[in-house]
């Protein structure tokens, strides 16, 4: 997110975490009790893999930000059927915590087939961001189904890569 001391570190959104000052983890949970354990001020260093290679980079606790509601763009499309699925823009009132991204209001098909689910947002297609209606028709016309494309999804509010080839 935008101004959070993750994003002043130079973290990315495909990063995976895989040591904080060190100490390995198990999952989420261990994950969280280690970050839970830091107060507001402190310094500490994540390894991650970015791009298949490992890094360092340091981070400072800090408060996270309130996440503003989002702005509705004028003569958006309501809707566009692409693959068997139903995408309609992000709406305050059914996504209030998400600024960019198109919504999946149904799925069957491909996209189905793929593990796309109802409710997921489409946040990237082929490493490119999706920020509103337009640039996701944009990008949704250049994908081949054939030789398969990537989805940057955001699912109950955690990241998830779906592949899909038809």
């Amino acid at each position: 997110m935008p101004g959070t001391p993750a994003e002043a570190a130079g973290l990315k959104r495909s990063d995976i975490i895989i040591r904080i000052d060190g100490r390995k983890f198990r999952d989420i949970n261990g994950f969280r009790q280690i970050i839970n354990s830091k107060q507001a001020g402190d310094r500490f260093e994540l390894t991650l893999l970015r791009n298949g290679s490992r890094q360092t980079v340091k981070v400072k606790t800090g408060a996270v930000p309130a996440v503003p509601a989002p702005v509705m763009q004028a003569k958006q499309p309501a809707e566009f059927e692409w693959l068997g699925a139903d995408i309609t823009p992000l709406v305050a009132a059914v996504v209030p915590y998400e600024k960019t991204g198109v919504y999946v209001a149904d799925v069957e098909g491909i996209l189905a087939a793929a593990g796309v689910r109802a409710g997921d947002i489409i946040k990237g297609v082929n490493n490119n961001p999706v920020t509103d209606m337009d640039s996701f028709i944009k990008l949704s016309r250049k994908v081949d189904v054939k030789k398969g494309f990537l989805l940057d999804i955001k699912r109950a509010g955690n990241p998830v890569y779906i592949t899909v080839k038809g």
